[in-house]
């Protein structure tokens, strides 16, 4: 299906280790073998689609003695400076207004929001109900959303009174 070798290998790879992964999805309703070679199929299909959206230039081409190699251009990916700094100040303006809020308010978000926790553990965390979990979360980013509406949307104009002033802590 690749017409290369080394691809093959590759996808070979790839679908001995999603094997591997998913050992406790196979439900035995098919071979062991069938199983692996749909696993298999749906790994070549996946890497022709993606090599469908790949347009590859050879790096190394053979050029006559007159003839020079042409330039290639990569671009840069890298986040600018601009827009790193406006990372790091819009995540000092959240993690001040976030320390202003009240210590149970902060807690649910910081667990569900942050770290990513469920809202049901978060509640066994906190020793309160889910209901309370999600209505402090819910409190909270509208307390966040006031406070930080003006300064993370650049569209928008902050009043005096929201100036950097009142954000201080």
């Amino acid at each position: 299906m690749t017409g290369s070798i080394d691809d093959a290998e590759d996808i070979a790879q790839q679908t001995f280790m999603k094997a591997f992964a998913k050992l406790s999805m196979f439900r035995g309703e098919c071979s062991f073998s069938t199983w692996l070679v749909s696993i298999a199929m749906n790994e070549a299909r996946m890497w022709k689609r993606k090599q469908a959206r790949c347009r590859e230039m050879p790096v190394f081409h053979v050029f006559a003695e007159d003839e020079s190699a042409p330039a290639f251009d990569v671009a840069d990916l890298r986040p600018d400076p601009e827009s790193l700094y406006g990372t790091r100040e819009r995540g000092a303006l959240l993690s001040a207004n976030l320390n202003q809020l009240r210590p149970a308010t902060r807690a649910a978000l910081e667990l569900c929001d942050l770290q990513e926790q469920s809202t049901r553990r978060t509640a066994l965390l906190l020793g309160i109900t889910v209901s309370a979990v999600k209505s402090r979360r819910s409190r909270g980013r509208a307390e966040l959303r006031a406070k930080l509406g003006c300064h993370m949307s650049p569209a928008q104009q902050c009043r005096k009174s929201d100036g950097p002033q009142a954000f201080s802590s």
